[in-house]
Order: structure tokens, then sequence, then C-alpha cells
């Protein structure tokens, strides 16, 4: 079975036509068989990275972007890593060949495909964009009926909104939309949908109250709709939307949808970034970090909102193998605790030539273990076989991207 990957960002709405699929479709099987398409719809969380995927299966290209303008998600990033083929031969349900993502407007859609990350598999056919402005109003008959998966992603990440439906719109109907629109197609198999680790933490109680303990998949965040509602707090808004619309998946999943249903939930998302050619173009974790970066924090190292981080590579992975093994279940991608007294600390030792654009604050006041809580990534490193990066790995690779992005500016 040959099939493509779509990631999408952003409320969508819009559609790409089936014969755009069926191009697609053509063009990846060489017009010898018809082409299935995994499509994913939706973004808006911390960005689009990719996964990492077999070298045989070519240019199956990563980062439908941070939201198109903020998101995180697969950014297929053709490491060529011996477990990558490993695991395709041994778990690979649904192989990957081509990439559909959505846009909110063409123009985005092309900008996007001139990246370096993306233009030379934009030139081969294997991958393309499909327009949806408005995810309330699409209507994703067309775009289902011929793919095996859906990946699903949208959700607003900032801290900007006015009131709560801000958050829980775009979240909750949108994935109940989609959901439900993929329950009346047979033909998929799988459906992963990208939830948070604000689904399964406590926020009412502040990380320091919270130390040593350990949370899993088993744990959801104590919140209801009405509460949420009643709350003056952004912060608990963007919590509240993200569990409410992962319990809106489950319960769809569980009226009786015959596809698998996996939700990734992440915290923080970092990483090297690829999605965007400017420094304004980065989405809000990546924007956090890069003022670190940048003495862009009024001289101040600030207080560290969520203390657990991960790397856009992991989690675009894990959704990767979560629709090639037809995976089910939540799985929390972490890896591990962090500050950002850790971060600038981290800069200042491994990027010297910079060191003095960070804030100073109070070098090695680290939150040690037990300090906060902690998240529980065994089930992810067991049943979807991915490695979870360290946090200097993390910080690193990122510093370097914008220190890249700034000389090309």
């Amino acid at each position: 079975m040959v099939t493509g990957f779509a990631l999408t960002r952003g409320p969508p709405a819009g559609y790409i036509s089936c014969a755009s699929q069926g191009a697609l479709g053509s063009r990846l099987s060489g017009g010898q068989r018809p082409c299935s398409t995994v499509w994913g719809i939706g973004i808006a969380h911390t960005y689009v990275q990719g996964s990492c995927i077999p070298e045989r299966w070519k240019e199956f290209v990563g980062e439908l972007g941070r939201s198109m303008k903020g998101t995180f998600l697969p950014q297929l990033d053709l490491r060529k890593h011996a477990r990558s083929s490993q695991m395709s031969d041994k778990w690979g349900a649904i192989p990957i060949l081509g990439v559909i993502g959505t846009v909110r407007d063409a123009q985005k859609g092309n900008s996007l495909l001139a990246l370096p990350a993306f233009s030379q598999s934009a030139k081969d056919g294997k991958i393309e964009f499909a327009v949806v402005e408005d995810i309330s109003s699409a209507d994703f008959g067309p775009l289902l009926s011929g793919v095996d998966a859906v990946a699903h992603t949208a959700s607003p990440f900032h801290f900007y909104g006015q009131e709560f439906s801000d958050y829980a719109g775009p979240a909750i109907e949108g994935t109940v939309k989609i959901l439900k629109a993929a329950q009346g197609f047979a033909r998929i198999k799988a459906v992963v949908v990208t939830s948070s680790f604000v689904s399964v933490v406590d926020h009412t109680v502040a990380p320091e109250q919270q130390g040593g303990r350990v949370y899993s998949e088993a744990d959801w965040l104590p919140i209801t709709y009405e509460a949420a509602e009643a709350s003056t707090d952004s912060a608990l808004w963007y919590c509240a939307s993200k569990k409410l619309a992962e319990e809106a998946a489950w319960r769809i999943k569980n009226e009786g949808a015959p596809w698998t249903l996996a939700t990734i939930c992440p915290p923080m998302i970092f990483g090297p970034v690829i999605h965007t050619g400017s420094l304004e173009g980065l989405n809000e974790s990546s924007r956090q970090l890069y003022e670190l970066f940048a003495g862009k924090t009024g001289g101040k190292v600030p207080a560290t909102r969520f203390p657990c981080l991960s790397d856009v590579r992991d989690v675009a992975e894990a959704h990767y193998q979560a629709v090639s093994r037809t995976a089910s279940g939540r799985f929390i991608v972490a890896s591990g605790v962090y500050d950002n007294q850790r971060i600038v600390d981290t800069i200042r030792q491994r990027f010297p030539d910079y060191s003095k654009r960070p804030p100073v604050g109070n070098p090695g006041s680290h939150y040690r273990q037990n300090d906060v809580y902690a998240l529980n990534s065994a089930r992810a490193r067991k049943e979807l076989g991915i490695l979870i990066r360290e946090f200097e790995e993390i910080v690193v690779d990122t510093v370097q991207s914008y220190i890249d992005m700034e000389a090309r500016s």
C-alpha cells in the first residue's frame, strides 16, 4: 500500500479536490496503481516537525509547521537511523510516501514549499498542500474518501485570548468535526490527534507544590468546561481546551469508530527550526526560547510556566509511528524537567561567543529531581519504539538553528 501522511496546521477548512489527490497518488505510485493518502487536518500547538523514516521511503519530508505560523507536528527529517528501517519492517502497517499539508491560504502554502526542507520533495510531487480556511465550515468528505489515516493537530497555542471560547471552539469543535467525518469512511485505519501534557497534569496546583509526583497516561487535568469558562486565566483556558478536546476524541472513538486512535501528549516543544525562513515566523514555544537566547526578556530570567520539555523531532516521530503502527491509546512524549535558568546557563556554556546575550539570572539554580512534577514516557518508548533526546541536545540544536537563521537574515 502506498500512502501519504498529511499533516496540517491550523484551524483549517476548505479542501483539496479529489482530482488533486488522485494526481498525487498517480505520481507516488508511478502511475501503476492507486495511491492512498494519509490526511492530516489541523495544527496550532507548537510546531510541526517530523519523524524519522526509512531511507527507502524516500523524501517523506517533515515539518509542516509550527502551525503555519505556530505549530508542531511531523518534521520528517530523513534521519537514516537503523532503528527506523527495523521498526517499519516489523510494524509498518501503513507505509507512508507522500505528504499533503493544509494551509489557510495558497500564499502560505507556496512559501512553505519553497523552503529548503520541502522544495525538492515539492518538485518531485511528494508533498502538496490544500487550502483550508475555516474548519467550522469545511466539507471533509472529498478529503477523507481516499485516505487510510488522519492526523489532526490543530489547536491554538497562545495566551492572549479574550475568553475561553477563543480556545475551546477551535480545539473541541475542530476535533469533533474531523473525527465525526472520519467515522464515515471504513477505509480509514488510524487516527492520531495532537493532544498535550496539559491535558494530563493538574495545572490548578503550582509545579513546585507537586514535587515528586510522576504523571502517566492514566492522569487527566481535573477541570470541567464550566470551571474553565468561569476562570479568567488564559493559560488555564488553553489547558482546559486541550483536555476537553482529547476527551471528545475518545468519546467518538468509544462510540464505535472503526479506526485506531492515538493521542500524543507532549510538554513544551523545542527543537531545530525548519518550518520558517524568518525569526518573525517562530511559533510560541520557539519564540520563548529565542527571546531567552537573544536577551529579549528585560534582563531577567522569566519564571518557567511549564517545567517539562520535549524535542519536536521526537514528538513528530511519535505521530509517525502511531500511524505507521496503528497504535492505540495516550502517549506522553517528554524528555524531562527543565527551567529557563538551565537554558540560559547551557547557552552560555555551549555558545561562548553569544554568552553576553542571555540574561544572567542565578546561575546553577535549577530544578532538581523531585522539585516539580515529572512525566513518564515509558509507554511511548515501548509501544512506539521512539528514542527521546536529552535536554542539552534539544537546547543546543534549537539555539544553533536560531544562529543559522540570524546569519541568513
